[in-house]
């Protein structure tokens, strides 16, 4: 009996061993993983931060090349968005900060537009465009920038909402080679309700497409 309690016994050491060594590998396994774990965290942190930093020169050229586009000037040589924040920077040829301050409205407006056509032309996508609204406030020679250089190129479909105050016949003039139809909304007093006509304000049936 004493010599099968002492194999019993020393059954029982041998299976803590093992058992010691199968929690030994599982725990180095674990480790491993976790290591790996880390690494690959690691590798794919710097790989977003890579693709953030591409999109983001990505965007900066075509948002450059738009507002210059649209601006018809050199004085701006240079757009950096901060990453997180979007702020943009401009520089110019000299290599002085343009605070976007110093732009007048209308040129920040065509700032606003250039974002919109950079980003619509880094997304590689041929999506409608609707601008309402298109001239705003802007003065001839912003809105002719606009017209001759923007619309027409905006994107593949482009729908234009502005008012009888905006384009104006020479304006609507410059756009017929690009324009598909012409409508106008008008609201009827006595009705109540709103009709829909083909034909801008000032145009005949033979001005549409």
């Amino acid at each position: 009996a004493g010599e099968q309690d002492r194999a019993l016994r020393r059954v029982d050491h041998g299976r803590e061993l093992v058992d010691a060594e199968h929690a030994q590998v599982r725990e180095g396994d674990a480790g491993r993983m976790l290591e790996h774990a880390s690494k690959v965290r690691s590798t794919l942190e710097r790989f977003k931060g890579e693709v953030k930093r591409r999109n983001i020169a990505a965007v900066e050229a075509e948002v450059l090349r738009s507002f210059q586009e649209l601006l018809g000037k050199t004085l701006i040589a240079g757009l950096s968005l901060d990453p997180e924040s979007c702020e943009p920077t401009l520089t110019t040829r000299s290599g002085d900060i343009l605070h976007m301050e110093r732009l007048s409205a209308g040129e920040r407006q065509l700032f606003a537009v250039s974002m919109l056509w950079g980003l619509a032309q880094v997304s590689g996508r041929q999506l409608p465009t609707i601008i309402d609204t298109p001239l705003g406030r802007l003065d001839s020679i912003h809105r002719k920038a606009l017209t001759e250089r923007y619309f027409p190129n905006a994107a593949d479909q482009v729908i234009l909402l502005s008012t009888d105050q905006e384009i104006d016949a020479e304006l609507a003039s410059s756009l017929d080679s690009a324009t598909g139809r012409w409508y106008r909304i008008e609201y009827d007093q006595a009705l109540e309700q709103s009709a829909i006509t083909e034909g801008y304000f000032f145009t005949e049936a033979a001005h549409v497409a």
